[in-house]
């Protein structure tokens, strides 16, 4: 057979599955290096040092070769990486992190902080769980090799990563719901000038209008240029468009490595099943848990609180004998009129998403969400806080998210060197340090921290301690990239 010959022949077979020819003549049957023509003078592949010269149907053969190697390489490739996106998608899965906390919370060795669970199981906070682990590890030499402080750490990453896939579960579902029920498009979305209303009321110190008509105010509460009023429609962009962000800022704080908010998670521990025979640490653990929500629109705080409570219900390795905390949630807003039937639709877009993802299918009541009038600038001793007034005295939770810039220009009281040196806030919120209960826990958080000084001088005058951006980087620890970039954690001791 000729080169011509063979080398036609070779190319009727499939790219990668030809017969080797040999790369100086072109012939199969030998290697290069043995090739009689080459005369044993071959070194290379590509040609001879001495003999006769590399044939074209050699040069032919050897770039073939190189191709079918790089096709192999590729299709290798290809198999490794759809290998590897099955293996993610079949063992990972969405909620891979939240199903492996619940596994090692299960088959958690007890300490002596966390005594072994008796069949009266009690709810635990994973990362109260790893916490104990450390200090137990800390006091004992039988724990503290690598080992253990690899695997330690990757359970404080399961619980991080777990918490998030919760979140993320739920409020994809929650704003698909929202959506859908409010008539908002993403078109909707992309025209919404909200950013630059919200922008302008926090550089004002005065309220953007929620009004979705015009209210009539000629006192000046509201500044001229936030004067364009807003139609319903624009109502409902709102409580889309800005439910994951808003929601998820908070969610994030109640899951702070601080002790602040560890006594807030422990507040959201679920409660007994009233057929399960359990209990927890509470002395009155179907007790709901109080919220007062500060300008909270639609109910974005109601929304991150329940999601939290559900996700340390479904954390525990024996939840179904337990029922997941009941959050009741009271929105105190100045636009209350406007908000009710965002309010409503969110509360029960919340409720449905709950139980068609329940685990275990609890059936509390999520819905528990009331709307009422709010204005921040006047005291509770004004007509209009009756309702925030009482609320305040039984309050467990009081959520301040985006509000307080916005009135600043009406609620803080100048100091020397404004605002580090004695300024202080006036209004609802001076009242609301001075009533809450002993054990009241303040979540605030905004887009600046100018008002923080101000707020802090008025909380250590009525007994409160606080923890914020400030707090962690004088200790040098690092700010959650992910969470709110002002916030502070306040708890009511004395």
């Amino acid at each position: 057979m000729s080169a011509a010959a063979a080398a036609a022949a070779a190319m009727q077979r499939p790219s990668c599955a030809r017969s080797r020819l040999c790369f100086h003549c072109g012939e199969p049957g030998h290697r290069a290096k043995d090739c009689p023509s080459g005369a044993g003078g071959y070194e290379n592949g590509t040609g001879s040092s001495s003999g006769t010269a590399q044939t074209k149907a050699g040069q032919e053969a050897f770039a073939r070769y190189l191709q079918c190697r790089k096709e192999r390489a590729a299709e290798r490739e290809e198999r490794r990486q759809e290998s590897n996106h099955s293996t993610e998608e079949s063992v990972k899965g969405p909620l891979h992190h939240f199903h492996r906390v619940v596994e090692w919370m299960d088959n958690c060795p007890p300490t002596s902080t966390t005594p072994a669970m008796s069949s009266l199981h009690k709810p635990r906070d994973p990362m109260a769980v790893l916490h104990a682990d450390g200090v137990e590890a800390a006091s004992s030499s039988l724990n503290t090799t690598q080992r253990w402080n690899d695997l330690h750490k990757a359970k404080w990453n399961d619980v991080e990563k777990a918490h998030r896939e919760v979140f993320d579960h739920y409020i994809q579902d929650i704003r698909f719901r929202l959506a859908s029920s409010l008539g908002v498009t993403p078109e909707d979305e992309a025209a919404s000038t909200w950013h630059a209303k919200l922008s302008e009321a926090v550089n004002l110190g005065r309220p953007a209008d929620f009004s979705s008509q015009s209210n009539g105010d000629d006192d000046g509460d509201v500044s001229a240029s936030l004067s364009n009023k807003v139609v319903a429609g624009g109502l409902s962009v709102y409580a889309v468009e800005k439910l994951n962000a808003r929601s998820r800022q908070l969610y994030r704080l109640l899951f702070d490595d601080c002790s602040i908010s560890a006594k807030l998670r422990s507040l959201l521990l679920p409660s007994a099943s009233s057929d399960s025979g359990s209990c927890n640490d509470g002395t009155d653990s179907a007790r709901p848990i109080n919220v007062v929500s500060l300008g909270g629109g639609p109910g974005y705080d109601h929304v991150a609180i329940s999601i939290a409570a559900k996700f340390v219900y479904r954390i525990q390795p024996h939840c179904s004998q337990f029922e997941t905390r009941r959050i009741r949630t009271q929105v105190f807003d100045l636009f209350d009129e406007d908000w009710k039937h965002a309010m409503a639709t969110l509360g029960k877009c919340t409720f449905q998403s709950f139980m068609t993802g329940d685990r275990d299918g609890d059936s509390s009541d999520y819905n528990d969400i009331s709307m009422h009038h709010c204005d921040i600038r006047k005291g509770l001793q004004d007509g209009v806080h009756s309702d925030l007034a009482t609320a305040v005295e039984t309050v467990d939770i009081i959520c301040v998210q985006f509000v307080l810039h916005e009135n600043s220009s009406f609620i803080l009281n100048e100091g020397k060197g404004y605002p580090e040196e004695g300024a202080t806030l006036s209004g609802a919120m001076q009242d609301i340090f001075d009533r809450s209960p002993l054990g009241c826990i303040m979540i605030v958080c905004d887009s600046s921290n100018a008002l923080f000084p101000a707020m802090k001088n008025t909380a250590k005058r009525y007994g409160w301690k606080y923890w914020g951006d400030d707090e962690q980087r004088g200790e040098g620890q690092k700010i959650g990239n992910l969470g709110p970039k002002s916030f502070v954690l306040l708890e009511k001791v004395a």
